[in-house]
């Protein structure tokens, strides 16, 4: 049997408790509830793969051995960002519209990107297009967020800051759930 993985970084307790009340006000205040039903606060690290279950001991051997040179760093997360064309809603159920956090790219984090890329996504089937630019973010609303929440979402953010830092200590597989909905998998530690 084949699944789907994305492969992602969850937040820390306390930014994670954060970023779920955003989403809980941008829930209300637009009607958007898919951030808050399918997944933990996180981002994406690596295009999502789909894996036959007979060959997830060795994806995981290869995140091992590939995560050995990376050692735990820090990230920035500054203020609000906005997608009026995201995948320009070509995932069916999927609207264009994003509401997201940005996280400032580093070069530890893009070179983790890239050694995902490289060798553990690159090389495998990946279940919707590949990353080719990447823009880290964590999504504040999206799927079910339409033109008017969009809207309503970027006059409440208007004038509103934020600004957190986030120890990256991990990666995770997130496994897709029969109900759309998605759940961590396995973790892997970085040094």
């Amino acid at each position: 049997m084949k699944n789907n993985f994305s492969i992602i970084i969850y937040l820390d307790k306390k930014l994670n408790q954060k970023v779920r009340n955003i989403q809980e006000e941008l829930s209300n205040l637009t009607g958007s509830k898919a951030c808050l039903d399918l997944w933990k606060p996180h981002f994406t690290i690596g295009a999502g793969v789909g894996v036959e279950d007979k060959k997830l001991n060795s994806l995981y051997k290869e995140i091992k051995e590939n995560l050995k040179e990376i050692k735990q760093f820090k990230i920035k997360i500054k203020d609000y960002g906005f997608m009026n064309n995201w995948m320009s809603g070509k995932l069916k159920g999927f609207t264009k519209y994003v509401v997201y956090l940005n996280i400032m790219k580093n070069k530890e984090l893009q070179k983790l990107f890239n050694i995902l890329k490289r060798n553990i996504t690159d090389k495998r089937e990946i279940f919707y297009g590949p990353i080719s630019n990447y823009n880290p973010h964590i999504t504040l609303a999206f799927k079910d967020l339409d033109y008017k929440g969009f809207l309503k979402a970027k006059k409440f953010l208007k004038n509103k800051k934020f600004e957190d830092e986030l120890t990256i200590n991990h990666i995770a597989l997130a496994k897709e759930n029969s109900n759309e909905s998605w759940s961590e998998y396995k973790r892997f530690k970085l040094k």
